[in-house]
């Protein structure tokens, strides 16, 4: 079965095809190396410790979005008394 392509995506693959930094190899190197922190790791713990019912996932979201471990759990703590805990 063939597969009926208009021209607006026709152009569209093409250009994307010739856009410069989609084919220059030369970047595939300059991509950054992301390690896991480990105080945010500790972080993590404590909130695991301190509410071993939760997921770990959560709570990482949690920590990210709220920047402190002692707003974290206050947030996590509140959001799961009103029943809207936020998945990550």
């Amino acid at each position: 079965m063939m597969k009926l392509v208009s021209q607006a995506e026709s152009d569209r693959d093409a250009s994307l095809g010739q856009h410069p930094s989609l084919n220059d190899t030369r970047t595939l190197h300059n991509v950054i190396d992301i390690k896991p922190d480990p105080k945010f790791t500790e972080q993590v713990d404590k909130l695991a410790a301190l509410v071993p019912q939760a997921d770990r996932n959560v709570l990482a979201g949690y920590l990210r979005r709220a920047g402190s471990d002692m707003l974290a759990i206050g947030q996590y703590l509140e959001d799961e008394r009103t029943g809207v805990v936020r998945s990550l």
